[in-house]
């Protein structure tokens, strides 16, 4: 049962494959976005829905969160509102500044806390934390880090950051629309290769089988 489960589950993928490839490259239907269900228990059933996501959801979303505070603000009172808020434990952060990774605060490791612990009395300026910039916050409580946007400024800079954020996220869905063009074709190309091969030798072992 194990061999025609997989080439049937290859079948299906692949046939699903081509019919995005032909709605992207003819935009004759809207295109999948983004789960599908195939039931093939009692005859043949599929459905697609897109999945809603929240945008700010600290598990599945990447997006940054806004911080807004004075750049005047000690670290110490940006990583108490953090922790009441997020209800950290032990948490760490970490930034980028002149393009080298710096950490401003590490709770976890004795020896690492001792050493940055006169950060926390410096403000985000003296640390050169500027606008925009994005400061990572780790901890044993969250399932993955949450990014933070500072900004001292909650109009233009939090408008430019979400417009640079959505032009990238723009030119990412081109070239991916074009490579997932190239990859189907060259799907529906192996699927041709795939059953002409098969049919061949199904013809070559008749023809020897009668012989």
């Amino acid at each position: 049962r194990i061999i025609p489960a997989v080439a049937s589950t290859n079948a299906t993928i692949a046939a699903a494959c081509v019919t995005e490839c032909v709605k992207l490259a003819t935009a004759s239907y809207l295109h999948l976005d983004n789960y599908m269900l195939f039931n093939n228990v009692e005859g043949v059933y599929t459905f697609s829905f897109q999945s809603e996501r929240k945008d700010t959801c600290l598990v599945c979303s990447r997006a940054e969160q806004p911080l807004a505070c004075a750049a005047q603000d000690k670290l110490q009172t940006i990583l108490d509102k953090l922790s009441q808020d997020h209800d950290l434990q032990k948490p760490t952060l970490t930034t980028v500044v002149e393009g080298a990774n710096k950490t401003l605060y590490m709770s976890n490791l004795a020896q690492m806390e001792e050493a940055l612990r006169p950060n926390l009395e410096k403000s985000l300026e003296e640390l050169g934390i500027l606008d925009s910039q994005e400061i990572i916050v780790t901890d044993p409580g969250l399932k993955m880090p949450i990014s933070f946007s500072f900004s001292s400024a909650k109009g233009a800079n939090l408008w430019f950051s979400s417009w640079a954020r959505n032009q990238e996220m723009s030119s990412f869905r081109n070239s991916s629309s074009t490579v997932l063009i190239v990859f189907l074709i060259f799907s529906y190309l192996n699927v041709l290769i795939y059953h002409h091969t098969s049919e061949l030798l199904s013809n070559v072992i008749s023809f020897i089988t009668t012989d």
